[in-house]
């Protein structure tokens, strides 16, 4: 099982899916402290700015594609002024909003699953994406 501070997981609180019974399920999968979540951009940024400082190796969102990007385009920006490097080593989609393309190419599916999944098997999936920069 992983160390309380190995993983971080970051959720629109704003997303339909994100209900009192999702926030409990996962704060009972991870440690409590290491659950951010964003009613805002303005949140974003500043979750962001803790998870970054924080160098948590994987990091883990869940409101649908538009969580993931803001939080990938809010990483890229605040990684050079933390000096940590440009993303997380690896960044989890949990299926958890309206849009979830994102989640479907990488086969999320249960959040909940997704999570025990994780944090009690020594091995991962990986899905490399190629992302945009412009």
């Amino acid at each position: 099982m992983l160390a309380a501070h190995d993983f971080a997981v970051m959720l629109n609180a704003n997303a339909r899916r994100v209900t009192p019974d999702v926030r409990r399920k996962v704060e009972q999968i991870v440690a409590p402290e290491n659950v951010y979540y964003s009613h805002s951009q303005a949140d974003s940024k500043d979750i962001v700015k803790e998870i970054a400082a924080r160098r948590f190796p994987t990091v883990f969102t869940g409101g649908g594609d538009g969580t993931f990007i803001q939080f990938v385009n809010d990483f890229a920006k605040e990684a050079p002024r933390s000096g940590t490097p440009a993303l997380p080593a690896k960044v989890g989609v949990l299926h958890l909003g309206t849009g979830n393309a994102v989640a479907q190419m990488v086969s999320s599916g249960n959040f909940e699953c997704d999570l025990q999944s994780f944090v009690h098997t020594k091995t991962s999936d990986y899905q490399p994406l190629q992302l945009v920069q412009a």
